[in-house]
């Protein structure tokens, strides 16, 4: 296990990677009606998870689009060294950075699940 801040590298790699073929992954929010595919449903997921923590969580924060970002934020992790992607959230973490956390976390989830079903 190893501890980081954010997106891991190999996340964000894959999520620039995913960003080309797929139209709900990158930074910004999904624009479709539906997602095209199960990997593309994964990044919807994603995007609505951090517009949920824009509703509700950034201003508790005391955060706005200008200081701070759900993609930008730091936060504490623990993940996998061959994957890239967060195993665990840190105790450690303000309630803000776990929910945070918690959406990268769930997005690894959805893309390991979806590409160890061999679909992509």
């Amino acid at each position: 296990m190893i501890v980081g801040d954010g997106l891991s590298f190999k996340q964000f790699q894959w999520l620039t990677t995913a960003a080309i073929w797929q139209t709900c992954c990158g930074i910004g929010t999904c624009e479709l009606e539906e997602a095209i595919n199960e990997l593309d449903r994964c990044c919807e997921i994603h995007d609505k998870c951090y517009r949920e923590y824009d509703a509700k969580w950034a201003s508790q924060c005391g955060w706005t689009r200008f200081d701070r970002s759900p993609y930008t934020e730091a936060y504490s992790y623990e993940c996998d060294e061959s994957t890239g992607y967060i195993t665990s959230c840190s105790t450690e973490n303000s309630p803000c950075e776990k929910f945070l956390c918690e959406c990268d976390k769930a997005l690894g989830d959805c893309w390991t699940k979806q590409i160890d079903s061999n679909e992509y």
